[in-house]
């Protein structure tokens, strides 16, 4: 390689969007973590939460495992989102995702405050499961492995919730809700992708 093609790789290299580098495996995993960490923090700040049978509180608290397993779910979720915002900016795939997230994190924070008949946890689980399966996320080589701990997650709270608890109404308004966004999403997407095809 001569001094000239040198100088264009440099210049290459400079001018590759800081912003890319969002979409970095390092930076997915930190996403996680933080969201799992600020979870963590936050979950000890409010204390105990106490279970609710449909809309009926119960004096039993919630157990800690239970409340911090959605965390974990949520980051990888936002790590999608920061990574579709690195490699696409603003456009309606990321814009979409950010929605939906937006959606699942007042659904939960209802439920907790209003007591909403409607499971938190197979909302997430169920929606982050669909959207694995029918939407997915391009160049992500883990994205099997995260669904099948989603799966499990939503297997173990579904079981607590339904034989533990006697609560299966919350985990099917849950779970139809997460249906009905998972086809939302994959409607919008669907289109957006439609129209790409049609311009070329």
């Amino acid at each position: 390689m001569n001094i000239i093609d040198k100088d264009k790789v440099l210049r290459r290299t400079l001018e590759v969007p800081k912003i890319g580098r969002l979409a970095s495996p390092h930076v997915r995993w930190a996403v996680v973590l933080v969201t799992t960490a600020f979870g963590t923090m936050w979950l000890y700040h409010k204390g105990p939460v106490p279970i609710v049978r449909v809309t009926t509180p119960l004096q039993e608290p919630v157990p800690f495992w239970y409340m911090l397993s959605a965390f974990p779910v949520l980051g990888v979720l936002v790590a999608d989102l920061v990574s579709l915002f690195a490699t696409y900016g603003l456009e309606r795939r990321t814009v979409e995702l950010g929605f939906q997230v937006g959606v699942l994190i007042l659904a939960s924070n209802l439920r907790l405050v209003l007591r909403l008949p409607i499971s938190g946890h197979s909302l997430l689980f169920a929606y982050f499961i669909l959207r694995r399966l029918f939407i997915g996320i391009p160049g992500h080589s883990l994205a099997r492995a995260e669904c099948m701990i989603a799966v499990l997650f939503y297997a173990i709270t579904s079981y607590v919730k339904v034989f533990w608890w006697s609560d299966p109404i919350t985990v099917s308004v849950g779970t139809g809700m997460a249906i009905g966004l998972a086809a939302i999403s994959f409607c919008m997407l669907k289109s957006q992708s439609e129209q790409h095809r049609m311009t070329r």
